[in-house]
């Protein structure tokens, strides 16, 4: 597949997300596809997300609404923004270069700056800058924000534009452009067809640059969550047949946690005797012990927990709570497909 873009004619799908709080109060984009052509089905949206998708393209059109775009777009019948979308496009059939796997162009006022993407095996994201020039820094405007980021998809090698235009803070508020890139890419971290072709589950948030935000302090080991947890791996045959047992070390990330889908992230050690096999099981691996974790705290704690993790705000009862349900991991079978806890 190309991932210029050069030569896209008729899109081979658009669609049209419309961002709202669920009854969980947690933002979630719903298609809104068949409404295009109608009223606004949404008495309170919070952002909209055009989709157009051409070989080796992936473009992505978002819109963080205001008080008076929101009461524009309710007032009026819904339409495809396809002239943010054809301005996509047209910078991507102008790249001179592919961008390399890992990499991310971000374009403000005219200027395109160079950054690389680091992901974990959660998805979780770290921008930093290319090279050796340093993060622009700057002044957010009275007016909302305008980006273009450019990135390739790890799933499919296509380019993905995301067309970005919003608020981030107050005017005057000092901002960098690798948190302000961070910021957009996590916004649209709540569009599940955007985490599936950018493989970006959720993004970190660089330090913001004030010489009053006080730093992290550094973890203690002794505060660290790490258990071991046996583990069988089967075939996914008919008939499965046992290929491999050891155990995986699991720690829980308790620095870094997506509060939009409510998951606790997890880094898994497999010993040698899993090593080879282990990354077609990494998914059932993490749905298991989710799965193990969840059944003893129960949905909403899940959920308190990863929000205290997102803001930094845990303390050592979510930690002792934490730790009590990581002791009900006590052993999973797992074939690619599922999981199951150890009989008896």
């Amino acid at each position: 597949m190309s991932t210029n873009g050069k030569g896209a004619s008729r899109p081979r799908k658009e669609a049209f997300f419309v961002q709202v709080k669920n009854a969980d109060d947690k933002p979630i984009f719903f298609d809104a596809t068949e409404h295009l052509g109608k009223q606004m089905p949404y008495s309170k949206p919070l952002a909209t997300c055009a989709l157009r998708v051409n070989d080796g393209l992936v473009a992505f059109s978002l819109l963080k609404l205001t008080q008076r775009s929101r009461t524009n777009l309710i007032e009026s019948r819904l339409e495809i923004p396809r002239g943010p979308l054809a301005k996509l496009e047209r910078r991507v059939a102008a790249l001179t270069e592919p961008l390399p796997a890992d990499g991310l162009l971000v374009e403000m006022d005219g200027v395109t700056h160079a950054f690389t993407i680091a992901r974990d095996e959660n998805g979780v994201a770290r921008l930093e800058r290319a090279g050796e020039g340093e993060d622009l820094q700057f002044e957010l405007p009275k007016a909302a924000v305008q980006m273009t980021l450019l990135l390739v998809s790890p799933r499919n090698g296509a380019t993905v534009a995301v067309g970005f235009i919003g608020h981030l803070n107050k005017p005057g508020t000092p901002e960098t452009l690798a948190r302000a890139a961070s910021y957009a890419l996590n916004f649209l971290t709540t569009l599940p067809t955007f985490r599936m072709v950018s493989g970006i589950e959720t993004v970190t948030l660089p330090a913001a640059p004030s010489r009053y935000v006080a730093p992290r302090p550094a973890r203690k080991p002794s505060e660290e969550i790490v258990f071991p947890v046996p583990v069988r791996l089967w075939s996914d045959d008919a008939a499965p047949q046992q290929i491999a047992q050891g155990y995986v070390h699991v720690k829980i990330d308790l620095d870094t946690a997506n509060p939009v889908n409510g998951r606790l992230l997890f880094h898994f050690a497999p010993d040698q005797a899993l090593a080879e096999q282990f990354d077609a099981y990494r998914g059932t691996m993490e749905s298991g012990v989710s799965a193990a974790m969840s059944a003893h705290l129960g949905p909403d704690e899940v959920s308190d927990l990863v929000f205290d993790i997102a803001l930094g705000e845990l303390g050592e009862g979510g930690l002792g709570r934490l730790r009590e349900a990581a002791a009900t991991v006590t052993g999973l079978d797992l074939s690619p497909r599922q999981f199951s806890p150890f009989a008896g």
